[in-house]
């Protein structure tokens, strides 16, 4: 799914005072931080293509050859360079950028924490109009911020397996 979608999909019960633009962009702050660590699917370059030969062998039988009459030669000629395909990169990230569910499994903490820092910011930027902040302050969840993004490394670290 698209990381908007994602990002929309948190259930928020009440008091999110953030916009759609906002949500969106704590979503791409959250995968960018991850991003440090780990790799998106959508946005890993393509498999190279396996390397064009530079010669082709050509067999050529000839009178005299070596001495041998009727022996053979190997030449080898160069292959017609073929035109390299244009080297496409990866859309940048941004909202439309396709996460698969574990890639999401891991940024989502993240970005509930960013999302629910931002709100924090806001409701206690509001105090001075005499609205009272509920919920968490700013500086408690900024230090579960410093702590999940000390554990990323660690949760976005995959290794395939190989058999030996």
């Amino acid at each position: 799914m698209k990381l908007s979608e994602l990002a929309a999909s948190c259930n928020w019960v009440f008091g999110l005072i953030l916009d759609e633009d906002q949500i969106n962009t704590q979503a791409v702050n959250a995968t960018r931080q991850y991003l440090g660590y780990g790799t998106l699917v959508s946005l890993s370059p393509p498999a190279p293509a396996p390397p064009t030969p530079q010669y082709v062998l050509v067999d050529e039988v000839v009178g005299w050859y070596g001495g041998v009459y009727g022996g053979e030669r190997v030449e080898r000629q160069p292959c017609p360079q073929q035109p390299a395909p244009p080297a496409t990169s990866p859309a940048p990230l941004g909202p439309d950028t396709d996460l698969t569910d574990s890639e999401w499994a891991v940024v989502k903490p993240l970005f509930l924490l960013y999302i629910e820092r931002e709100n924090a910011r806001a409701l206690e930027a509001s105090r001075g109009l005499g609205v009272d902040p509920y919920g968490r302050s700013n500086d408690v969840v900024e230090a579960d911020i410093r702590q999940y993004e000390a554990d990323l490394p660690r949760l976005a670290f995959a290794q395939e397996a190989e058999t030996i």
